[in-house]
């Protein structure tokens, strides 16, 4: 997004002299909420409890940071979704799931079927009313802005928009690919952009407070075009794009005062 303050800056220098004219990290916070784990209808195996543990103990371990009841429900929601079976078929082991740096191989997600993959996704976001598809927002939010927390109703929205069956494909693509392909960055993106305060997120690049109403009309730039949707699905695939970027910069210079507009110049000479 750096991008975009540099042709911010170029604009205005341009203009004062008669011219005219960011792959998703992982979550480093977690909702307040309560788990609630996946039922099963039959006695669970000593087999299958032992990987629901591992798969416990890698997303505890790893940078989500949730809690023990959350890791727990996670973890069952892919063992017990995926199968043990089909987990050593494609080469998992119980100690790459234990491990929280290790991905899960690519054959996995090939050897699933449509039903199974809308299955883990549904399972997934059944734990702690929706974690997984926040923790997947929060955590593209924070690798632009660190301090960056989602509120109350940009929680609301995540959740919302995480609660279909397309939210469900998108929670399993997550949770087994860890390369996201342009079609799903593109989604998270949209959801990033609809349900965030996108100009309080952008905000620590341009080194000024924006004011309420700069606030609102970034915002409303951002979500009634595609540039900042483009940015960001630029940012989540690693493509390096800065096209999109250097347009949503030079389409919300209209929102900022000629007071922010002169310190944002000054910031970046």
């Amino acid at each position: 997004m750096g991008r975009m303050v540099a042709v911010l800056v170029a604009v205005l220098v341009v203009g004062s002299c008669g011219g005219g004219s960011s792959k998703a990290a992982k979550a480093s916070s977690t909702p307040t909420t309560t788990a609630s784990p996946v039922t099963t209808t039959t006695v669970e195996s000593a087999e299958t409890s032992a990987w629901v543990a591992a798969a416990a103990a890698g997303v505890g371990g790893s940078d989500l940071k949730v809690s023990a009841s959350d890791a727990e429900c996670l973890g069952r929601a892919l063992v017990e979704t995926v199968t043990v079976g089909k987990l050593k078929a494609a080469g998992v082991t119980m100690a790459a799931l234990r491990d929280p740096n290790a991905d899960l191989p690519p054959g996995l997600a090939a050897s699933l079927s449509p039903a199974t993959k809308l299955a883990l996704g549904a399972a997934l976001q059944a734990c702690a009313g929706g974690v997984f598809g926040t923790l997947l927002v929060q955590g593209f939010a924070q690798s632009n802005d660190p301090h960056y927390q989602l509120d109350a109703g940009s929680r609301a929205c995540v959740r919302q928009r995480f609660s279909t069956p397309e939210g469900d494909a998108l929670v399993s693509d997550a949770a087994l690919n860890v390369n996201p392909t342009q079609a799903d960055a593109s989604k998270i993106a949209d959801v990033i952009v609809t349900c965030l305060d996108v100009a309080t997120l952008l905000m620590p690049e341009f080194h000024v407070t924006f004011t309420s109403t700069e606030r609102t009309c970034i915002n409303q730039v951002a979500r009634s075009g595609t540039a900042l949707r483009e940015a960001f699905a630029s940012g989540i695939t690693n493509s390096g794009s800065t096209n999109a970027a250097t347009r949503f910069g030079a389409d919300i210079i209209k929102c900022l005062t000629p007071e922010h507009l002169a310190q944002i110049a000054n910031a970046n000479k």
